[in-house]
């Protein structure tokens, strides 16, 4: 800031400047009854002044914590004007005060950069507690930050999936469950280290729980994928042994994709006579085995050929689409002789299961 312009009387003219804000280099410009001055202007930099009780603050990285929980306390100088310092070398020492929450704080960082920071450990659970500092012995006069310790309650505490409270999904799929801790005032609690385990319960549908991952922020997750295909099952959770209450959300798993692997050939009988029929069957299963409940594949089956192997007519190509997952077809006798081999495909891919024969006989005269 620019003070009042001096007339010195002797053809020059003087004005002091207040440095304020730190900055780039400014150019200093004068005018003369309104005209600018046409020289080159020097210019002046702007650097922080000395660290200040008054503007210096003090901040925790995390205000509602589980015991044993390690929250980073920062103190960022500034001058007299609001600057932030840009260099250390102060003795900065963190403390605490008021309400029954406590914790132990660490030894202080100096990062060279303005800004000091210690560990605080949480140990006690209580009322919030003020956080603050002293600069080479002398307090901050801004207004502390406080920090509360809080305990985890199992009667707030929410389990999602997927972070909703139901989700439909195919076998083979996964979806994440989660355990958001909060406290008894229901709040989101920053914390890790608790024993939290996942379970299904109630439905038929059924899936593979992999390993709780502690997020170390309050939040536990962990994988389902999903394999048995039926009604929806809660997924339930409980913290350190003790079950969490709030509502559950389910999942419901459905049939995956057909699989030539699983899906299974069938014949109604494994001897017909030359001119008789009987029906094929194919029921289309995932690679989980459970059956599918829609249509809308292409199945198409057929008989082993060679010397001596019994023939028949199969109709229609492709096989009948019963539209539950079944597909079938009848296959008339026509030529006697040795089992012949019923197989499938499934778009076109070989169904590998075991696979059905039938033996064509002559008609009794």
């Amino acid at each position: 800031a620019f003070g009042v312009t001096v007339d010195n009387g002797d053809g020059t003219y003087t004005a002091t400047f207040t440095g304020v804000l730190v900055g780039t280099p400014a150019s200093i410009l004068g005018a003369i009854d309104g005209e600018m001055v046409a020289s080159p202007a020097p210019t002046i930099t702007v650097t922080p002044g000395d660290i200040s009780a008054n503007t210096s603050t003090v901040s925790a990285s995390d205000t509602l914590v589980d015991p044993g929980i390690v929250t980073t306390l920062t103190l960022q100088a500034r001058d007299a004007a609001g600057n932030d310092l840009v260099s250390g070398g102060r003795t900065v020492a963190f403390t605490q005060a008021g309400g029954t929450s406590a914790g132990v704080i660490g030894a202080t960082t100096d990062h060279a950069n303005g800004t000091y920071t210690a560990p605080f450990t949480a140990t006690t659970v209580g009322t919030p507690t003020g956080l603050s500092a002293t600069i080479d012995g002398t307090p901050l006069m801004t207004t502390p930050p406080t920090i509360e310790v809080s305990t985890v309650s199992t009667g707030n505490s929410v389990v999602t999936v997927d972070d909703q409270p139901q989700v439909t999904i195919a076998a083979g799929e996964t979806v994440t469950l989660g355990l958001r801790a909060r406290d008894p005032l229901d709040r989101d609690i920053n914390g890790s280290g608790h024993a939290v385990v996942f379970t299904l319960s109630g439905g038929t549908s059924a899936g593979t729980i992999e390993p709780v991952i502690d997020q170390g922020n309050g939040n536990y997750t962990a994988t389902l994928t999903a394999e048995t295909a039926g009604s929806a099952t809660a997924i339930s959770a409980t913290i350190d042994g003790v079950v969490v209450t709030t509502p559950a959300p389910t999942v419901t798993v459905i049939p995956g994709e057909a699989s030539p692997a699983t899906s299974v050939v069938s014949a109604s009988d494994s001897v017909v006579t030359v001119g008789s029929a009987i029906t094929l069957t194919l029921v289309a299963r995932d690679a989980f085995g459970n059956a599918l409940t829609a249509g809308g594949l292409e199945v198409i089956f057929a008989a082993s050929s060679g010397v001596g192997v019994s023939t028949g007519a199969i109709t229609p190509i492709p096989a009948t689409d019963n539209g539950d997952g079944t597909y079938s077809t009848t296959f008339t006798g026509e030529t006697a002789g040795t089992p012949t081999t019923i197989g499938a495909t499934i778009g076109g891919n070989a169904v590998t299961s075991a696979l059905p024969s039938v033996r064509v006989t002559a008609a009794e005269p």
